[in-house]
């Protein structure tokens, strides 16, 4: 179990009720969420082992849930980003960076960017919501490093988003 703890005073606001030792953890920028990371069983089928956990908190609620698992190889500490607002979430599988809804994680993806061989990636902040329809901007930045002369490469793939569609420009 993981204790999350108020700084002030010390206390227990809740807990993570992790079933296996988490080995990193990381929060959303608004604390609304975190996700736990161990390393991979050794056995031959994958099992989840990166957890989402809401953290929703209240005087009859101390327990964090967990909203959804992945299998996840290796750590890295950008496998899944929030915007800002945390509407949108991403996360990085292989050769692709799934977008999701960032207030539910559970449902289908909202789109995909395709890119080959990157090691690494950023969601960039987004703009403040429209208040009608909760359009917002926010930008994708991959990163390919020099491989055999070739230049290393940034490339940046802004999306327009609503918390049901996500269109990337490629």
């Amino acid at each position: 179990k993981i204790q999350i703890l108020n700084v002030n005073t010390g206390n227990t606001i809740g807990v993570i009720p992790c079933k296996e030792d988490a080995e990193q953890m990381n929060f959303s920028p608004l604390g609304t969420y975190v996700w736990t990371w161990r390393s991979p069983s050794k056995s031959s089928t994958p099992t989840a082992n990166l957890n989402v956990w809401k953290l929703n908190f209240n005087e009859s609620n101390k327990e964090a849930i967990c909203e959804i698992s992945y299998h996840q190889k290796k750590y890295s500490s950008d496998a899944l980003q929030w915007s800002s607002n945390e509407l949108l979430c991403t996360r990085s599988v292989t050769n692709e960076i799934h977008i999701l809804n960032g207030q539910a994680l559970s449902a289908d993806i909202l789109g995909k960017i395709r890119h080959e061989a990157f090691t690494s990636f950023t969601l960039g902040s987004s703009n403040s919501t429209t208040s009608s329809n909760n359009d917002f901007q926010c930008s994708v930045t991959v990163f390919n490093p020099e491989v055999k002369g070739r230049q290393a490469r940034v490339t940046v793939y802004p999306i327009q988003a609503t918390t049901t569609t996500t269109t990337a420009t490629t």
